[in-house]
């Protein structure tokens, strides 16, 4: 397990989804208690510019942004994927991810 705190935004329609900062927020508070790592924000999208740099500016963190072309509508088992490959990459202690209602159940893709 390392140490990295990863944060998971939410966005919509080019748009960065207010849970984003929540679970930032969060990350910052559970990093001074825990003295971990850096937070490492994620993104996943179709079109990644604006929103990770809208991320970037408005928090001071560094935003990790994977371009997935066929992303422009939610693709589950396209997205675990994708986001197995970047966690692969940073293995976290943590990680802040919004919960949806009616969302399955989510398992850990990293591990």
């Amino acid at each position: 397990m390392g140490n990295n705190i990863v944060v998971i935004a939410e966005h919509a329609d080019g748009q960065v989804k207010p849970v984003t900062y929540e679970l930032i927020s969060f990350a910052k508070k559970l990093q001074r208690t825990s003295r971990s790592n850096p937070i490492r924000v994620l993104l996943l999208a179709d079109e990644v510019d604006d929103p990770a740099r809208e991320i970037a500016d408005n928090t001071g963190l560094d935003v990790t942004a994977m371009h997935i072309p066929k992303m422009a509508n939610y693709n589950g088992e396209l997205y675990t994927h994708a986001l197995a490959e970047l966690l692969a990459g940073l293995p976290p202690s943590c990680v802040c991810i919004a919960l949806h209602p009616r969302a399955p159940t989510m398992r850990r893709p990293w591990q």
